[in-house]
C-alpha cells in the first residue's frame, strides 16, 4: 500500500514539474520557435539576434515572425513592500501568439504606456493582486524600479522558474525590463560585443 502512495506522489510531482514548465510555453501559437542554440532553460532564454526574425521571414512558408521577450525583474508588493523576482513577457499583443485566458479584452488596454497584466496564479508574496484590482481598479506596482500600472489579470502559473509573471506589450518590456528590445545589451536585441 505505501508503494503505490508513493508512485502516485512520485506522478504528482512529475506531472506538476512538467505542468508548471511547459505552461508558458503551451500558451504560444506558433508552429515553430526559434531560440539561440545557448539557452538551456525556457523562462531564462539567451538572446537571439532579432535579425534571425527576418531571416525567417524570407521563407515563403513562414507567415509571420514575432519575438517574445523575457526577462527577470524585481517587484515590490504593493501592500508590503517586499521585493521579488517575476517573469516579464513581452511581445506583439496584437499579433495573436499568445493564448493566455483573460489577455484578449485587455488588448487595447495593454498599449498604453507603462500599463501591464498580472498572472492572478502567481504566488500570494506579490500581494493580493487580484483583490486591489477590484477595489481599487487599475493601480501602479513598483517593477524594475519604476511605477508600471496594472490594469487586468491573466492566467499562466507559477513555474520552477518564476513564482508570478506579468504581460506587456513589446513597447512596454524596455520600460520594466533593462534596455531597449533589439539594441546591443537589451531585451531581446544581441548581447554586447555580438557581432552576427
Amino acid at each position: 500500500m505505501f508503494a503505490c502512495v508513493l508512485v502516485f506522489m512520485q506522478l504528482g510531482f512529475r506531472s506538476a514539474l512538467f505542468d508548471s514548465a511547459t505552461a508558458l510555453l503551451s500558451a504560444m501559437r506558433a508552429d515553430i520557435f526559434l531560440m539561440h542554440p545557448l539557452t538551456i532553460v525556457s523562462f531564462k532564454p539567451e538572446m537571439l539576434p532579432r535579425v534571425r526574425a527576418s531571416q525567417a521571414l524570407a521563407l515563403p512558408e513562414v507567415e509571420a515572425a514575432v519575438p517574445v521577450y523575457l526577462a527577470q525583474a524585481t517587484w515590490r508588493n504593493p501592500e508590503s513592500g517586499a521585493r521579488r523576482a517575476v517573469q516579464l513577457v513581452g511581445f506583439d499583443i496584437e499579433a495573436g501568439v499568445m493564448d493566455f485566458p483573460g489577455l484578449a479584452p485587455l488588448v487595447e488596454t495593454l498599449k498604453r504606456p507603462d500599463t501591464m497584466a498580472f498572472d492572478r496564479r502567481s504566488r500570494p508574496e506579490f500581494g493580493p493582486v487580484p483583490r486591489l484590482l477590484e477595489q481599487r481598479g487599475p493601480f501602479e506596482v513598483q517593477v524594475a524600479n519604476r511605477q508600471m500600472e496594472v490594469v487586468g489579470l491573466i492566467e499562466i502559473g507559477p513555474s520552477f522558474g518564476a513564482d508570478g509573471n506579468v504581460v506587456m506589450s513589446e513597447t512596454n518590456f524596455p520600460s520594466a525590463g533593462e534596455g531597449t528590445p533589439g539594441q546591443p545589451g537589451g531585451p531581446g536585441g544581441d548581447p554586447p560585443g555580438a557581432g552576427d
